[in-house]
């Protein structure tokens, strides 16, 4: 990343609702991207190389119910909302990166949305 505002943020959708049939959280996962792709500088769907352990089974190469994006950190809290207003009260879990390391936040109820927030924003800081 050259710029030092950017994140980039691994995003699992993958437990939000256990009772989907693969294509369905395929779609899911593309549904989202489409939807965040005006608010994040890059969105693709994940590969299987690129996934942390314990990941779903993926078709066509790609992980189902992951999503990588590029976040400008003036952005964190727009992706935010739209994560907190198309699955509130479910579990997603984030990887944020930042100078090869990484940080894991879970995300799930609405209380914690300005706590999630905050602390991505604080990573953007690290140097």
């Amino acid at each position: 990343m050259a710029d030092t505002s950017e994140l980039s943020i691994l995003i699992d959708i993958s437990q939000v609702d256990l009772d989907l049939e693969p294509e369905e959280l395929e779609a899911l996962t593309s549904s989202l991207k489409d939807e965040i792709s005006e608010i994040v500088e890059d969105a693709e769907l994940v590969r299987e190389s690129e996934i942390p352990e314990g990941g779903k089974p993926a078709l066509a190469g790609f992980v189902l119910g992951f999503l990588k994006a590029i976040v400008n950190v003036k952005n964190i809290q727009a992706l935010m909302g739209v994560l907190q207003e198309r699955f509130s009260g479910k579990p997603i879990e984030l990887t944020v990166e930042k100078n090869g390391s990484k940080y894991s936040l879970k995300v799930g109820r609405p209380e914690d949305l300005d706590k999630t927030i905050a602390a991505i924003q604080k990573l953007a800081e690290i140097e």
